[in-house]
């Protein structure tokens, strides 16, 4: 198929049928964002960013199963439902299976559970019941999740990612007839464990569809931390006290005890807890334990056991009731903070009760019926040891960590020590165990005492919470523009707000060609200030120094920095976390370092304050990059910059450097410019920028004409690589899109004259000119290209003509600028006069 005819066909709409049980029932529709084309056997399509979604024309409800036969060139199968995603080949890590729940988005990662091999039919099915969602294979089950499924409504979706092209061969979608609600109870259940207690904490959990390992949610509650006395029943009850600890894990508990006089009765709770479909349990009784309550009748209580057994019982029998329903999830720094902090406290009070009261008993003759105890006391402190370690990655900083594994340390010691304890019990020589339960008891004693430190020092740690990194541009001062707008609540489109910095105007080429977008000397402060019009103060620190003069600049960027953090100011910077010129929203810092937002998501991880600029995203395909520079890594074309080619030839920096640059800003709201200010600055800057010897010229880097005389010709020789072709024609059309929809928008906002009207006119022709060019060029060359020379001539001298017409179309763009600023001069001095 020639280039002409690829076009053609990818500007018709693609689609192919649905069925339902041998009839089509729908039709999967791919858009034309997506580059659809006809195969053989269905539709094939791409889409860098994931944000084209082939999808139905209907909606479904659950309980459905959903299956699509697939096919991918390299990564990301991708199948939507809802807000739920499976994802197999991932472009972050091919091998990891990714699921997204379907009602709360909360991402599944299963290492080795994701790869499938590329160029090869699979198939794929997503079964979501009302009660459990499960996801094969080819006929293999990989994943499966408990959870309350019932009532979603959505469409299918079919998308790709990355480099991708992805082939879809068929889709099948089958509704099955959900089973009848309770209509006086809930289809709650406690699920089954040694733990009555837990068993019902468990269920209630997948019911509000809230997840967390059992290791991780028993350590949130402090379950492996509590002190079991002598002959105690081991499901010992937790009472009222569960309320703030389950809180963190997206809880809400209602607690009643039966025996407190209270304005609601047992009765009263019941029905209006079953009326609002809560998770519904309680206590009866040291025989009887923990049950859930599932409904009511002639005021008597249908319950649930953990292991099923279902009966009546009287109200009378209730101890106390436990109501639960869904709320917010807290960050894992917050649920080990309330972890640590009730561990501490709790240790501080308890244990020198529990030593008294297990010394006490090893006089007695019944001292050998303690031994169960003393086990469970050495299971759970080993358990205990497990969690801390488990929580070394929510606590993020250096320090933190050697506290934690401090803290383990004395919790694994507890641990063997009550072990030793209990097999002493078991031989029947208690008065040999009094001196392990001493020691034991002083091990927990030390390991409370560290973890209220640590809960202290996280406390102490600062996030914002709000800002964000917006993450849709492919221009990443774009994205950390528009995570100030919204943290700031600034008012205008994202063409307004991200026009008026200037950035959107900036067409350059470096000397070299293929040079990846950051490492181009665009004059980014510059951009910072423009913005800074919409209504912030913007300060920072910006330069480059050697030894100590660096370090002292590091230094005082970072102090300054940390006081804005504190004073709720939002934090940006260019390096921050990506080496090079990636720019990153800086959300939060601690003892050893700063947490930061970026294309990688939020880090939970910090990054150390002196290694600034040297590309430290904790993220796991950052790090495994840093550690194998050689052989890992999507650029396969490396940069011809001379940074990227110090970087190629020694590897990445991974200590501290004695010099750099830095470049770090925060914000605070202040009063914005007027429209006119905005307008006119925006279009100074497109103005000078064109200039071969003006304000920001470079002898590494082309703007203006010349930029596109740069590109003709590296498109004519052969010379500019696919891989940044593609890159490069991406961040262009968004950029040209931006500027038209500024120069709309900068019509109507300022107003004016005829002789203003008619010049806003014409800029904004000419604009529509060169957009019109360059999404023309990008769907020649959409991001991702191949690496390495683009073999297609026929294409290169195509791309290379449409430059043509665009750089006719720029220095005519350029001449409107200078008659529309002049109209503006003239249009605001009649105002003032």
């Amino acid at each position: 198929m020639s280039h002409s005819e690829l076009m053609k066909e990818r500007e018709q709409e693609i689609s192919i049928p649905v069925y339902s049980r041998g009839k089509q029932v729908d039709t999967l529709v791919a858009v034309s964002g997506s580059q659809p084309v006809r195969i053989k056997e269905g539709m094939q399509f791409t889409d860098s960013f994931g944000i084209h979604p082939a999808q139905t024309t209907r909606e479904y409800g659950t309980p459905l199963t959903v299956e699509a036969t697939l096919m991918t060139d390299s990564t990301n199968i991708v199948l939507q439902f809802a807000k739920g995603e499976v994802i197999l080949n991932w472009d972050r890590r091919e091998d990891m299976l990714r699921v997204r729940h379907p009602v709360t988005k909360q991402p599944f990662d299963l290492p080795g559970k994701g790869a499938v091999p590329a160029g090869r039919w699979h198939h794929l099915e997503w079964i979501i019941a009302e009660d459990v969602m499960r996801v094969l294979v080819n006929g293999e089950e990989r994943f499966a999740l408990l959870g309350n499924y019932r009532g979603l409504q959505g469409k299918i979706g079919v998308r790709t990612g990355w480099r991708a092209n992805l082939s879809v061969g068929s889709l099948h979608i089958e509704q099955h007839i959900g089973a009848e609600e309770p209509t006086t109870g809930t289809d709650y259940r406690a699920v089954p464990h040694l733990s009555s207690f837990i068993g019902c904490i468990l269920g209630a959990m997948s019911y509000c569809n809230r997840y967390a390992e059992e290791i991780e949610l028993l350590g949130g509650i402090g379950y492996w931390f509590r002190p079991i006395l002598p002959q105690e029943p081991l499901d010992n009850r937790f009472s009222a006290e569960v309320q703030e600890l389950l809180k963190p894990f997206g809880l809400e508990v209602r607690y009643l005890a039966a025996y407190e006089e209270t304005e609601l009765d047992v009765f009263q709770f019941i029905e209006q807890s079953l009326e609002e479909r809560q998770a519904l349990f309680g206590y009866f009784g040291e025989q009887r334990g923990y049950a859930a309550v599932i409904g009511t009748e002639s005021n008597r209580l249908r319950k649930a056991s953990p292991v099923g057994d279902i009966e009546m019982t009287d109200m009378k029998d209730v101890v106390e009731l436990f109501a639960v329903r869904p709320d917010i999830e807290a960050l894992p720094r917050e649920k080990v903070m309330t972890a640590f902090r009730w561990a501490a406290e709790h240790g501080k009070k308890s244990m020198s009760h529990l030593e008294s009261a297990w010394l006490a008993a090893l006089e007695t003759t019944e001292a050998a019926s303690s031994q169960l105890q003393a086990a469970a006391l050495a299971d759970r402190r080993r358990q205990a040891a497990l969690y801390l370690r488990n929580c070394l990655e929510a606590v993020g900083g250096t320090t933190l960590a050697e506290q934690l594994e401090s803290a383990a340390r004395s919790y694994e010691l507890a641990g063997s020590t009550w072990s030793t304890a209990a097999e002493l019990l078991a031989a029947d020589t208690p008065s040999e165990a009094g001196g392990f339960v001493s020691k034991a008891v002083a091990a927990e004693t030390e390991g409370a005492r560290v973890l209220g430190g640590t809960a202290a020092a996280l406390a102490g740690k600062k996030r914002l919470e709000g800002l964000r990194y917006w993450g849709y541009s492919c221009i990443s001062q774009h994205n950390t523009f528009k995570g100030l707008a919204d943290y700031y609540r600034i008012p205008g489109s994202d063409a307004w707000i991200l026009g008026a910095s200037g950035r959107p105007f900036a067409f350059a080429v470096h000397e070299r060609v293929n040079v990846h977008d950051i490492c181009l000397p665009i004059p980014e402060h510059h951009f910072i200030r423009l913005f800074a019009n919409l209504g912030l103060a913007i300060h920072g620190v910006e330069g480059a120094g050697k030894d100590e003069a660096y370090r002292r600049m590091l230094e005082s960027a970072w102090d300054q920095a940390r006081a804005a953090i504190d004073d709720g100011s939002a934090c940006f910077g260019r390096s921050v976390d990506f080496d090079r010129g990636e720019y990153s929203m800086i959300v939060g810092y601690d003892q050893d370092g700063y947490y930061t937002h970026g294309w990688h998501g939020p880090s939970r991880k910090s990054i150390p304050w002196n290694m600034y600029g040297l590309g430290q995203c904790p993220c796991l395909q950052c790090t495994t990059r840093r550690t194998d520079w050689r052989t890992e890594g999507p650029v396969k074309s490396v940069c011809l910059c001379d940074t990227c080619q110090r970087t190629i030839k020694y590897g990445p920096a991974l200590q501290p450097q004695s010099e750099g640059e830095v470049r770090l800003y925060w914000a605070k709201l202040s009063d914005p410019a007027d429209d006119w200010t905005i307008v006119r600055d925006a279009l100074q800057f497109a103005i000078a920028y064109v200039e071969p010897d003006g304000p920001w010229a470079s002898p590494e880097m082309h703007t203006g004409i010349q930029a596109y005389d740069r590109l003709i010709r590296a498109l004519e020789k052969g010379t500019m690589d696919g891989w940044y072709m593609g890159l490069h024609a991406n961040g262009w059309q968004e950029c040209r899109k931006l500027v038209l929809e500024f120069l709309r928008e900068a019509k109507r906002r300022v107003g004016g004259g005829p002789q203003l009207m008619v010049a806003f006119d014409a800029a904004i022709r000419e604009a529509e000119r060169l957009q019109r060019c360059f999404a023309k060029l990008y769907e020649m060359f959409p991001w991702m290209q191949p690496f390495g020379p683009i073999p297609d001539t026929e294409r290169r001298y195509a791309g290379a003509e449409l430059m043509r017409e665009a750089r006719k179309h720029e220095a005519a763009a350029i001449r409107t600028y200078r008659e529309l600023l002049q109209c503006l001069d003239q249009e605001h001095v009649a105002r003032t006069i």
